[in-house]
């Protein structure tokens, strides 16, 4: 499977990050939800390396939590 997501599924962040899920718990790898600033396509899902734009994370790795924890921009 590709390493970005960009189906016309991801339009809610809510489905993004089900989509999330479901890649981590099919093969274990950290993914991000990550905002694109397209209308069109919000949000998209590709593996978790620190990204500055995403807004969730899916992964069972305390050291990558904290590394986005720490690298999370405030939202609002």
């Amino acid at each position: 499977m590709n390493n970005v997501m960009t189906a016309r599924s991801l339009a809610t962040l809510f489905n993004a990050q089900g989509i999330a899920d479901q890649r981590h718990d099919e093969d274990g790898e950290d993914w991000a939800v990550l905002k694109t600033g397209n209308d069109c396509q919000p949000y998209i899902v590709e593996r978790y390396a620190g990204q500055l734009a995403a807004v969730s994370l899916s992964t069972s790795q305390a050291a990558s939590a904290l590394r986005f924890a720490n690298t999370a921009r405030p939202r609002g």
